[in-house]
């Protein structure tokens, strides 16, 4: 059982967003973005999926003890620092995904990480599961996938029947740089700060409203079931 949460902090969610993504729209707030059922619910964790599953960019989690108990086993699976697993351990010769995506798939045993061969969580995975609210991609966790990234990141799939779930467009809330390099990610990166600052001026809340984030009970989301991913 997790500990009690040593440090209470007075604001009950936390945000937590990767280096490469950029907030566009500012007018949306982040109380949209969460159900109304959410507390009744047990949701602690509410994130996207794309097409691999589950994905850890933007994260909102809610300030209690579970959720730091979460944060703490997410952050504690060592096994997935290095790229390559431990002899026996996997069916692949690399870990799918970087960082804590590895240990995301891990804790919630998505299709595609057993799919892999990969070792199963030892934990309670339906608890896990049970915590975690699935919301429509671009409600908080737009790709810019035209027009470089044509393929996926592993170039295994064709990318155009993902445009109308996971492509940025105007008024999106939040744009994210997956996969991209180098010069390439600086570039974009340079380039989407500078409308985001324009944008903050002139987009009004409806405009941002038109994908996944206008929620009621049942928030056009999901749980994390054994399906998914």
């Amino acid at each position: 059982n997790p500990n009690p949460n040593p440090n209470p902090n007075p604001n009950p969610k936390i945000a937590i967003i990767d280096a490469d993504a950029l907030v566009m729209n500012p007018s949306i707030r982040l109380e949209r973005l969460i159900p109304a059922d959410a507390a009744a619910r047990g949701v602690n964790l509410i994130l996207t999926d794309d097409w691999s599953g589950p994905n850890s960019g933007i994260m909102l989690l809610r300030n209690d003890a579970w959720t730091y108990w979460f944060l703490d086993e997410l952050y504690a699976q060592e096994l997935f620092v290095n790229r390559r697993p431990p002899p026996g351990l996997s069916a692949k010769p690399q870990w799918p995904f970087e960082y804590e995506q590895r240990a995301l798939h891990y804790l919630l045993d998505t299709a595609m990480w057993r799919a892999r061969g990969n070792p199963a969580y030892e934990g309670d995975v339906a608890v896990v599961r049970s915590r975690v609210y699935t919301l429509p991609q671009c409600a908080m966790n737009s790709y810019f996938l035209h027009p470089f990234m044509r393929r996926n990141f592993k170039g295994e799939l064709p990318l155009r029947d993902f445009f109308e779930t996971a492509q940025y467009i105007d008024g999106d809330f939040v744009i994210h740089f997956a996969g991209y390099k180098g010069a390439r990610k600086q570039n974009l990166f340079s380039t989407f700060a500078d409308m985001a600052e324009e944008s903050a001026q002139r987009l009004s809340e409806e405009q941002g409203g038109r994908r996944g984030l206008a929620l009621d009970g049942d928030g056009g989301g999901g749980g994390h079931g054994d399906d998914d991913g």
